[in-house]
C-alpha cells in the first residue's frame, strides 16, 4: 500500500498535477501510519528525485514537511540531507532578497508576516520591480520558510547524517548568517547545526584522581550532558545516581521527569578552570591537547532544572569508551591542575 501511493505521488509530480500532488501527499501520509521503520525508510531512500522535478520552492517545502513527517513515524531522512540543505539554503536566500525589494518597493510599510497567506499579498508589490515570475519565488520564499523549518528541524533532530551534511555547507551557513539580519528568529538552525556526534569527550574527576574517555553524540545541550554523565560515572565516583525519570527525560522519555526538579550532581568547569555553562552545548567546550576536557568538581550551590532534553526526536549517545588507568588519569590531572 505505501509503494502504491508513492507511485501516485511520483506520478503526479511527473504530470505536473498541483491538485494532484497534495491528494497524492494525503494518501502516503495516511498510509505511512500503517507502516514500520524499514517500509517508512525504504519510500524516503526513493525520494530525492522527487524534488528534483519539482521547479518551486514553495511545493518543494510542502514535499519536504510529509518527509520530515515520515521520518518523526521512524523514516531515516539521510537521503534526503541534500535536498533539505538545497531547499533551506534557497528559502533564506529568497527571504533575504524579498526583504530587500521590499523595503525598495514600500519603505514605509513592513513586510507580511512569513506565513503562506503572505503569498498573494507579496507578488503585486514586488512584481514592478522584479517582473512577476520572479516575484512570486521571491514570495513562495518568503511564505514557505516555516514549511522548510518544520521539516528541518525533525530531520535535523532525527539523523546525525543529516546534521552532518548541513553543517558542512558553507552557502548554508553564510545563509543562516544573512536571513538573521532580517528576523534573527532565522538564526534557529544553529544550535542543531552545532550538535557534535561521535565526539570523543575526555572526563577528570579530581577528588577521586580518576578519568574516562568517552564518546557523546546528539547531546542538544549541556543540562542534558550534565545529567547523562551522572548516569553513566555516578556509580564509580561516589555521587548520587540521578533519579531514572530524569536519565529518561534526557533520553527518549517524557522531557518533564515524574521526579522534578532534576538536580545536578557536578559542576562541570574545563581545563582552563573556565565554568561550563549547563545552558551552553558541548560544542562550546575547549579543545585542550587536541580534545574537549570536563572536569567534575562539587557543586558549589543546587543547580535545578525541569526539562530533560532539548530536541524531544534526537536519541543521546554518551558511551564510556574505558576509564584511564591511573598513571595516565594523574598526567592528565597534572596538566591541569594550575588551571581549576
Amino acid at each position: 500500500m505505501l509503494d502504491h501511493k508513492y507511485d501516485d505521488l511520483d506520478s503526479a509530480i511527473a504530470n505536473g498535477d498541483v491538485p494532484g500532488l497534495f491528494e497524492a501527499m494525503g494518501g502516503l501520509w495516511q498510509a505511512a501510519q500503517q507502516a514500520g521503520p524499514g517500509d517508512l525508510s525504504r519510500v524516503v531512500a526513493r525520494a530525492p528525485g522527487l524534488f528534483e522535478q519539482l521547479p518551486s520552492i514553495g511545493l518543494r517545502a510542502h514535499l519536504a514537511v510529509l518527509f520530515g513527517g515520515l521520518a518523526e513515524l521512524g523514516a531515516d531522512p539521510a537521503p534526503l540531507a541534500g535536498q533539505l540543505g538545497e531547499g533551506l539554503t534557497e528559502a533564506l536566500e529568497l527571504v533575504v532578497e524579498y526583504a530587500a525589494v521590499w523595503k525598495d518597493a514600500v519603505p514605509e510599510e513592513p513586510p507580511p508576516p512569513m506565513e503562506s497567506k503572505s503569498f498573494e499579498v507579496s507578488v503585486p508589490v514586488l512584481a514592478p520591480l522584479v517582473g512577476d515570475e520572479h516575484a512570486q519565488r521571491l514570495a513562495q520564499g518568503w511564505a514557505e520558510i516555516g514549511q522548510w523549518k518544520m521539516a528541518a528541524i525533525t530531520m535535523l533532530q532525527r539523523s546525525s547524517t543529516v546534521r552532518g551534511h548541513l553543517a558542512g555547507s558553507e552557502r548554508l551557513i553564510e545563509a543562516i548568517t544573512t536571513a538573521t539580519t532580517v528576523d534573527h528568529d532565522l538564526d534557529w538552525p544553529t544550535r542543531l547545526l552545532a550538535v557534535l556526534d561521535d565526539e570523543p569527550l575526555l572526563v577528570l574527576h579530581p577528588a577521586t584522581g580518576r578519568g574516562y574517555e568517552l564518546t557523546i553524540g546528539g547531546i542538544g545541550d549541556n543540562f542534558q550532558l550534565h545529567t547523562l554523565l551522572a548516569d553513566a560515572l555516578g556509580d564509580s565516583l561516589g555521587v548520587d545516581r540521578p533519579d531514572p525519570s530524569w536519565v529518561a527525560s534526557a533520553v527518549d522519555g517524557p522531557l518533564e521527569p515524574e521526579v522534578w526538579p532534576i538536580r545536578g550532581q557536578f559542576n562541570l568547569v574545563d581545563a582552563y578552570g573556565s565554568a561550563i555553562w549547563n545552558e551552553g552545548v558541548p560544542a562550546d567546550i575547549p579543545i585542550f591537547e587536541g580534545r574537549r576536557v570536563v572536569v567534575l568538581k562539587p557543586p558549589p550551590y543546587p543547580r535545578t532544572w525541569n526539562i530533560g532534553r532539548l530536541y524531544p526526536m534526537m536519541r543521546p549517545l554518551l558511551r564510556v569508551d574505558r576509564p584511564l588507568p591511573p598513571e595516565e588519569a594523574a598526567t592528565w590531572l597534572g596538566k591541569i591542575a594550575s588551571h581549576v
